[in-house]
Formats: structure tokens, C-alpha cells, sequence
């Protein structure tokens, strides 16, 4: 059903090799036509640093609420300001931390996005039960994450050590 994880090439590099520096990223899809880009460079790091937790100025949700939190910039910002290792690393592509549906898309397409990033030099490839943080706070200790074993949604907490993954739209 889905087929397009192209590799999108920045400007002027077209008709190069793809490498992690000359991409903006793979095409993945969403749910009714939409799609966002993703880096395949991951970082294993914790979401923020415990002496950090208290002083996220957002708030908590559920997994419903999860679902339709498309602030991840916002978040990305807030962790980033807190010194989040993962925030960090995604800015460093001029990025930011997946919302809970791209988390959940990166997950259901792990073998399509390999087969793309097999193509990029310089590309990492999720593994089987891979975990990527969403940029979602789950209650004042945890946050979301996709994958592990299940593959689905779960929470843990911030200073655990899951995959921070660029994305854009």
C-alpha cells in the first residue's frame, strides 16, 4: 500500500550519491496522504537527564491525546532548552523529535526505511525491536516511546536510553 520512501536530495546535490550529509531525509507516509522526512542517523541517549524532569514547562498526555500532539517542535525546543542529549542530536540536522504518529509510523516501516538508508552512505539501520522516543511527555516521570519487542506505544522513563531520530515535515 505505501511505496514512496524516496530519498529527497537538498539542493544541488541532485544527480549525487546520497550521503547522511546531502539528504533531507526519507519520505515516510502517514495516514491520509500526509508525510513527513526522517534522517536515518539515530542517537541512543535518555530524553532528559533526571536533575531536568521537574522544570518541562509542558504538559502531560495520554495515549489519546498522544495521538494528536503535533507540537513536536515546541517539545523538541522545551527538551533542547533543558539540555536533552536526544534534542541535541536531532537539532544537529536542523530537525526535530518524532510526534507519536511518526514514532509509530518509524516503527511499522523499519524494513521499508532500511531498504531506503541502505542506499544513503553513512546511514544507520533500525534493528528489530529498535525503541524511538516520541517527543510526548506521558506524566511527570515518563515519556512515550514506540517499539521493543511489541512494536507498539509504552512509556518510560526520561533518562532511559532509546533512539533519538530527526524528522521534519
Amino acid at each position: 500500500m505505501y511505496t514512496n520512501f524516496s530519498i529527497v536530495m537538498k539542493d544541488g546535490c541532485q544527480g549525487q550519491a546520497p550521503t547522511i550529509n546531502n539528504i533531507e531525509g526519507i519520505v515516510v507516509p502517514l495516514p491520509g496522504g500526509r508525510q513527513f522526512k526522517m534522517i536515518p542517523k539515530y542517537l541512543e541517549s535518555c530524553l532528559l537527564h533526571r536533575d531536568k524532569i521537574a522544570e518541562l514547562k509542558f504538559k502531560c498526555c495520554n495515549e489519546a491525546e498522544a495521538i494528536f500532539d503535533e507540537d513536536n517542535k515546541a517539545e523538541t525546543d522545551e527538551y533542547l532548552r533543558l539540555g536533552s542529549p536526544a534534542a541535541e542530536h536531532v537539532r544537529s540536522f536542523g530537525c526535530d523529535l518524532p510526534t507519536f504518529e511518526m514514532a509509530a509510523a518509524i516503527i511499522k516501516f523499519r524494513p521499508e526505511i532500511n531498504k531506503a538508508a541502505e542506499q544513503i552512505e553513512g546511514a544507520d539501520i533500525l534493528e528489530i525491536g529498535s525503541r524511538v522516543w516520541t517527543s510526548c511527555r506521558y506524566n511527570t516521570g515518563l515519556a512515550w516511546f514506540f517499539g521493543g519487542c511489541n512494536g507498539g506505544a509504552n512509556s518510560s522513563y526520561f533518562y532511559g536510553g532509546y533512539l533519538a531520530v530527526p524528522v521534519a515535515l
